[in-house]
């Protein structure tokens, strides 16, 4: 393969994969603008909701402050997520040493009646995984070479070299924002869960529906920032790049293209949970 097989490998292959994140980025502003959709037209939770509606519903957390188990944080809520740490030397020919942090427990406040009132109607959460659906929680991270919580005593092995303990948990009676289905009535509360359905999505948000359009708006910037920064390089593949003459020199500067192009890309999802 001589040198101008070679710059037309290139320059096709690079346009296809532009083409790629064009459709990407486009891909993820559909996908944003839909659920933001699903989301704040979300029907509020009334006495004539139906059991199986998706319904949304803000109030505060009642009954007694709770502590987070580790840092020992005032909160009314809480998820745990424990990592170990330890190395090991890298698979040859590569040298030196390999971090790895398997989860070694995850807990959160579930076990206990999760109720939440806005003065007129109270609702007791039944979550799966209710880590997964928390957002815009607050945060604290601690690592110690000392064993955090007694639970994890028995899973203890000696190369591990310290533990991280990641806490999200909403402050005292913070307002939050739920979304989810109905499970149940019965005459004192609303029994709200996950649901099965992918479209729409169960969330519980600390404050309001704003955080919503802030971090849609900011996902949906990057989209377009993705497509914009597409153009341009398609632009440059089939103007700029046939003046350079050095193969190897086009080869980098393509790659330098897809680095920025991967860069943005992590930016156009919407990040609303914590894990």
């Amino acid at each position: 393969m001589d040198s101008v097989d070679v710059f037309n490998f290139v320059q096709g292959g690079s346009s296809i994969v532009v083409a790629i994140c064009m459709f990407l980025a486009l891909l993820s502003f559909l996908k944003n603008v839909t659920s933001l959709n699903n989301l704040i037209n979300a029907s509020s939770l009334s006495k004539n909701s139906e059991v199986g509606a998706y319904v949304k519903f803000k109030g505060s957390f009642t009954g007694d402050a709770l502590k987070t188990p580790v840092s020992n944080q005032s909160c009314s809520y809480w998820s745990l997520v424990i990592r170990a740490e330890f190395q090991t030397k890298k698979k040859k020919p590569d040298k030196g040493m390999q971090t790895h942090n398997p989860v070694l427990y995850k807990a959160s406040s579930d076990e206990l009646p999760l109720l939440i009132s806005d003065g007129s109607q109270i609702i007791q959460l039944m979550l799966d995984n209710s880590l997964a659906i928390m957002s815009n929680p607050s945060y604290t991270k601690n690592e110690t070479i000392a064993i955090p919580v007694s639970e994890i005593q028995d899973l203890v092995k000696p190369k591990y070299k310290k533990y991280i303990s990641e806490e999200f948990w909403f402050p005292v009676d913070s307002d939050v924002t739920i979304w989810g289905y109905i499970l149940g009535r019965n005459k004192n509360s609303v029994l709200l869960s996950n649901g099965e359905d992918k479209i729409h999505r169960p969330l519980m948000m600390l404050g309001d529906e704003s955080q919503l359009h802030q971090e849609f708006s900011r996902a949906n910037r990057f989209c377009l920032y993705l497509m914009i920064w597409s153009v341009f390089q398609l632009y440059s593949l089939w103007t700029w790049l046939p003046d350079i003459d050095h193969i190897l020199i086009s080869i980098l500067l393509c790659g330098s293209f897809f680095v920025v192009s991967y860069v943005i890309y992590r930016d156009t999802k919407v990040i609303l949970r914590s894990k």
